[in-house]
């Protein structure tokens, strides 16, 4: 009985030991991998949304520096072909007014519900910050090396969620698959390395008695 007994314990601890290494570089591995991937799919995602809002920066400034909302909405409406722009405030150095921004003027994706301007949270902004399935980016607008106001972007982060989730979603299915292979394979090399300790041990136990 004893016999069986440590046949198959040193069965159970040979399998389990390839498994757990297995387990631990698949692990490590794949979590590298989905780490380096949603970072350079975020980088990606920001560097568009800053891209776009220095364009439109660019763009609108001398609009902005007149204080004109009708030419600076119409540079707005140009980039609705941009699905992930959902919404765009711009705001004005209004020169009578000290120290405060005027809202000028906005643009919002079709189909999207304006938002409320928020001027007080712009310098909060200064890098794009990814939150609640969006990306919110603002720049100080400047005309001949003079401020005159802020650009606001608020960008839709879906494509860059699916592409997390696909990641996420493969590399589990990987690792799994590699796991059932890993244990497939370690059954088969139980046979051909643990019978001659089966048969050491075996030859030991008869020696002993």
């Amino acid at each position: 009985m004893s016999d069986i007994s440590t046949r198959l314990s040193i069965r159970s601890l040979f399998l389990w030991v390839i498994m757990a290494i297995v387990t631990i570089i698949l692990v490590l591995a794949s979590g590298l991998s989905v780490y380096l991937q949603v970072s350079s799919s975020k980088n990606a995602l920001f560097s568009s949304v800053t891209s776009v809002t220095r364009l439109i920066s660019n763009l609108a400034a001398s609009d902005i520096s007149a204080g004109n909302p009708i030419q600076t909405e119409k540079i707005f409406a140009s980039f609705a072909q941009s699905d992930n722009i959902l919404h765009a405030h711009a705001f004005w150095s209004d020169p009578r007014q000290l120290d405060d921004l005027t809202f000028l003027a906005s643009f919002n994706q079709p189909g999207q519900p304006a938002i409320t301007p928020e001027p007080e949270k712009l310098e909060q902004l200064s890098q794009p910050v990814l939150h609640d399935n969006i990306v919110e980016y603002a720049l100080p607008v400047m005309l001949n090396h003079t401020y005159v106001g802020y650009v606001y972007v608020q960008a839709s982060a879906d494509t860059f969620n699916r592409q997390v989730g696909k990641s996420i979603l493969l590399h589990l299915t990987m690792m799994f698959a590699l796991l059932l292979l890993t244990y497939l394979f370690g059954v088969r090399l139980q046979r051909l390395f643990i019978k001659p300790i089966e048969q050491l041990s075996a030859f030991v136990q008869q020696t002993s008695r």
